[in-house]
């Protein structure tokens, strides 16, 4: 073969090695990344939709750790009290399938409403990574299922339906109880007695100035071009829910008029543009990926609309993770640190490393907590 063969050979050979090499997800080969935030912990979620309350406390452990230390924060505590408030409001609307699945601003509303203790503190019953395996959610909808066929039926009267109602409430709350065991009111930390509301402000785990939610919208119509890069008020979101999901609209309403919330839809470059910022700020931030049909020309966040403008947001197709880490070749970001909760046997001991390319085609949103 002649010299030139060699060549071409040789250079398809190292080619070909280099495809073998590439990393899944668009995950970046480069480890010089700063700032790179200390993590106190890497959480699994074990198949559970979890993601959405891992990243948040992910997130809050990160930028706490001044006062919290390696304090690991207790999902269980909260995911408990989250399903308490779906047995609550099922049995006294409609009874609905619970729920697994969330999102930022309902983490940051459910410690403002019970707080939240150190996993060091208390310890459910049951392991909260064996919580669906074991079929809590399950067991719990099993109930409710029971509930509707008697809530729908035409032939038991209504005082006796008031009857079974509390029976099967009763039953799902025991259901709970059975993995969870009791909440605690007050607890010891650091030899100071305290209760969950008081450690959750004290800890600075609940932030002091209102979470701006940027979202990400693709393909925005003439309506949504106005908005982009504002804040929204409530009466703006209001006037929008047609276009977004029915979970969200409600609750981004609610703390928007309350305060404790801003709102801005932006296009891809300006979400990537403030996550920069909040990691130039020696800050973490909790995000949401797409991780499915990003090669779609879909008018949506990460949903399955085909029309432009009929949905902004999905969760039901998102991924929650946090971004603690930025690597640079020269003044272009060039990949992200991301902190997963799928455990340390999932990438790089729990954490992986995304290109910048693919950040900004999967990128759905940014919660940026406190100051």
């Amino acid at each position: 073969m002649d010299p030139a063969g060699k060549t071409v050979v040789g250079l398809a050979i190292m080619l070909f090695c280099l495809a073998l090499a590439t990393p899944a997800l668009g995950e970046d080969s480069e480890n010089s990344y700063t700032p790179l935030l200390s993590v106190p912990r890497v959480r699994n979620q074990c198949s559970m939709n979890h993601c959405w309350l891992m990243s948040w406390l992910g997130e809050r452990e990160i930028n706490q750790s001044p006062t919290l230390g390696n304090t690991a924060l207790s999902a269980a505590f909260v995911f408990a009290h989250h399903l308490r408030d779906q047995i609550e409001e099922r049995f006294s609307e409609k009874p609905l399938d619970i729920e697994e699945g969330g999102s930022y601003e309902l983490a940051e509303e459910l410690v403002e409403t019970h707080g939240i203790v150190p996993e060091e503190a208390w310890q459910p019953t049951v392991p909260f990574s064996e919580w669906h395996e074991r079929g809590l959610v399950a067991e719990l909808n099993n109930t409710l299922s029971n509930w509707r066929g008697v809530y729908l039926s035409l032939d038991i009267p209504w005082e006796r339906k008031k009857e079974l109602r509390e029976i099967y409430h009763a039953e799902a709350i025991a259901i709970l109880n059975k993995f969870s065991g009791p909440l605690p009111t007050s607890f010891t930390y650091r030899g100071q007695i305290t209760n969950p509301l008081a450690f959750a402000k004290q800890s600075g785990v609940l932030p002091q100035s209102p979470t701006r939610l940027i979202v990400r919208v693709r393909h925005p119509n003439a309506e949504i071009k106005k908005l982009l890069g504002k804040e929204l008020s409530a009466k703006d979101v209001d006037h929008l829910k047609e276009f977004l999901d029915e979970q969200s609209w409600p609750l981004w309403k609610k703390r928007i008029s309350a305060g404790k919330m801003t709102l801005v839809l932006d296009s891809a470059a300006g979400v990537v543009h403030a996550l920069e910022e909040r990691l130039e700020s020696g800050k973490a931030a909790a995000i949401g990926l797409q991780l499915y049909d990003m090669d779609r020309e879909e008018a949506v966040i990460g949903g399955n609309a085909n029309t432009v403008g009929e949905k902004l947001w999905d969760s039901d197709r998102g991924h929650g993770v946090v971004i603690y880490g930025m690597s640079r070749k020269r003044s272009c970001v060039t990949g992200w640190r991301l902190l997963d909760s799928q455990g340390t046997q999932a990438g790089q001991e729990g954490s992986r490393h995304l290109t910048a390319s693919f950040l900004k085609r999967a990128i759905l949103s940014l919660a940026l907590t406190g100051k």
